[in-house]
């Protein structure tokens, strides 16, 4: 069972908790459309530069969307558990 107070999000504002929220949605947007970089260069006056960001787990981030939305207290679907069921011929 989820416990809102001992989340590593507890004391958190609900203020904070929203734009955290829509902070996540953004980047799983930009993740699943091909907008987030993983690597960008650049060139300025003194040489050129690289810039690397972490790439970000699908997965991970669905998982975060989900503490936030418990944490806020929104409804959320989760995924019922694969079932499998083997007949004899």
């Amino acid at each position: 069972m989820y416990d809102s107070s001992t989340s590593p999000l507890a004391g958190m504002t609900q203020v904070q908790l929203q734009a955290a929220l829509l902070a996540a949605q953004k980047a799983y947007i930009e993740l699943m459309t091909g907008g987030r970089a993983v690597e960008l260069s650049y060139a300025q006056g003194d040489g050129s530069r690289t810039v690397k960001y972490e790439k970000i787990d699908q997965q991970m981030l669905e998982q975060f969307i989900e503490m936030l939305k418990r944490q806020l207290g929104m409804p959320y679907q989760r995924r019922r558990p694969l079932r499998f069921r083997f007949t004899r011929r």
